[in-house]
């Protein structure tokens, strides 16, 4: 009865047919509209407007990292290691204990397996324990269950911000180049397949670049040994014995201990200094590009004379003086105080410290005055042609080219010490003074003059 009042009360009437009147006629009410979802922040932040890359410094290095920052250059991803290092060590397989299951049942356990990986002993020690020590310097392979050292590290492409900067002791091949501002360092040779940059490349032994270097002044290689490479532009090379160049050398600064070889190559603008001999087919360009060589010098061994110049005869005169001082100390003297025999202890300590050092130095400076000798041999031999504006430094004179000198020729020093050109087809020989504007050499150093000062025989 109560129920039937209820549905009969006039405001819950209406309520419920106001609800059956809704669903009879399918009218649903609408879902609240949906809230909007921010968009999740950007990856990377757009640049700020005007923003300018740090210049890069005079050095071919890239802007220092300030307090807190990485120098992404520098992150290294080769995994390289050193004689000597810790690599990791091996864990020996261990015997299970047997066990309980829940049911109290016994649970037989299972012994550990030994390790699949293979350790190679030429390159890696292994002691009881299982500490893995480097045996050499290499770069560490994880791969095929094996764990050696290889001393030849080859990268696949580029020397470049997935790489890092590369120091590593062996040989390096670069199946592609390197980029610009990046160094790469070895203790044996370099080798780049593809071009190389505004880059630094450092060997102790042979670089070859395939392609070639475009250094744009800031291009860097030093060899110990010998360079090779089919072109170099505007680069600052270094090499301790020959240089060879498939075809053009613009721009550089360069030193080579022995020789250039280049028959087919041209070298135009730039310094070159050389201890040995030069092969080109021109040098300079048509439109009378400033281009120096110099033949028979090396930059370290003119400082290293001139230094002997400086010091030897200081040390020399040192001794000469200590050893008078202590021989008339002596004479006068018959039975010496105490100070009298300090002072002469201290003046034979300092005879013995001056000879002791006189006779490496002097063995330093015969050395240097040989191979200097050995340069004076040094010849340039062109097959097409020495174009106007450049300078042949030789034989303490230097050799200006106002007109073109065709080839092929050879310039050399005669028995008297004077630079020759040598007409290779006629064998014909000329003053080089007659083809070419001749000044001093003020830089140049004079063999008998060195000895002469530094007091040694001929």
């Amino acid at each position: 009865y109560f129920h039937r009042y209820l549905i009969n009360f006039n405001p819950i009437k209406a309520i419920l047919n106001s609800i059956f009147e809704t669903f009879l006629s399918h009218k649903t009410l609408s879902p609240p509209p949906p809230r909007p979802v921010p968009a999740p922040p950007p990856l990377y932040p757009k640049p700020t407007p005007n923003r300018r890359r740090p210049p890069m410094n005079d050095h071919n290095s890239p802007p220092e990292a300030t307090e807190g920052d990485a120098c992404h250059y520098q992150r290294s991803t080769i995994a390289a290691v050193k004689e000597g290092d810790r690599i990791g060590k091996l864990v020996q397989p261990t015997v299970g204990t047997d066990g309980t299951d829940v049911c109290g049942a016994c649970a037989t356990a299972r012994h550990g397996a030994p390790s699949p990986v293979l350790i190679d002993s030429n390159t890696i020690e292994q002691t009881d324990d299982g500490t893995l020590t480097a045996r050499v310097s290499g770069l560490l392979d994880t791969g095929d269950n094996s764990l050696r050292i290889m001393q030849d590290l080859v990268i696949n492409g580029d020397v470049d911000f997935s790489t890092g900067n590369v120091e590593f002791d062996g040989n390096i091949t670069i199946e592609r180049g390197v980029k610009d501002c990046f160094v790469v360092e070895s203790t044996g040779s370099i080798r780049v397949e593809g071009q190389a940059e505004a880059a630094t490349l450092r060997a102790k032994r042979d670089t070859v670049l395939l392609r070639g270097m475009t250094g744009r002044e800031k291009g860097e290689i030093d060899a110990g040994r010998d360079i090779r490479a089919k072109f170099i532009d505007s680069a600052t090379l270094t090499v301790g014995r020959d240089l060879h160049i498939d075809r053009e050398m613009t721009n550089c600064t360069v030193r080579v201990g022995r020789d250039i070889i280049g028959p087919d190559a041209v070298m135009h603008g730039g310094e070159c200094t050389v201890g040995g001999s030069v092969e080109l087919a021109q040098i300079g360009s048509e439109s009378n590009t400033a281009t120096t060589l110099r033949l028979g010098s090396w930059p370290a061994i003119d400082r290293v004379l001139r230094a002997a110049i400086e010091i030897y005869p200081q040390v020399k005169q040192r001794a000469v003086d200590a050893r008078e001082q202590l021989e008339l100390l002596q004479a006068n003297t018959a039975k010496p105080t105490a100070s009298q025999a300090e002072s002469m202890t201290e003046l034979q300590f300092i005879v013995m410290n001056t000879e002791a050092k006189l006779s490496p130095l002097r063995a330093g400076v015969d050395g240097a005055l040989r191979l200097f000798e050995s340069w004076q041999s040094a010849s340039l031999t062109v097959h097409k042609r020495i174009m106007p504006g450049v300078d042949i430094a030789v034989g303490g004179r230097i050799a200006r080219i106002t007109d073109e000198i065709r080839g092929p020729v050879q310039i050399t020093l005669d028995e008297q010490g004077q630079p020759t050109i040598i007409e290779l087809a006629s064998g014909s020989r000329t003053p080089l003074s007659s083809r070419a504007a001749m000044d001093i050499d003020e830089n140049a150093l004079d063999i008998d003059d060195v000895r002469q000062q530094l007091g040694l025989a001929a």
